[in-house]
């Protein structure tokens, strides 16, 4: 299905924030635009710190190191992983353990 233009144009918007970024991302009007999107469009309430978490794990350019932003997702394709993980409705959890260290390890959970 893919991301809309508005979430498009908030994650470009987002992607625009000059380095090193606002001290608290949660609290920038722009993040605050994509939540209230997020929301809007998705039914999810508020998701702010899994989705500053995204957003870092899709290489948002304000917070990568100086001379690192080339490591940044385009900015439409981060719109439309975002998209992708809103839309899903289960989660798996992956438990990782030094094999010489395990017992026994934990049964998967889907939500």
């Amino acid at each position: 299905m893919g991301a809309n233009a508005a979430m498009i144009t908030v994650v470009e918007d987002l992607w625009r924030i000059p380095r090193p970024g606002p001290k608290n991302l949660l609290r920038a009007p722009r993040f605050n635009a994509l939540s209230e999107l997020c929301a809007a469009e998705y039914g999810i309430d508020k998701p702010v710190f899994a989705l500053s978490t995204a957003l870092r794990s899709l290489g948002l350019p304000c917070h990568l190191l100086a001379g690192k932003t080339h490591l940044a997702l385009d900015p439409v394709v981060a719109a439309n992983a975002l998209d992708e993980a809103c839309r899903h409705k289960t989660s798996v959890r992956r438990h990782l353990c030094p094999l010489d260290l395990a017992d026994d390890l934990p049964v998967s959970v889907v939500i």
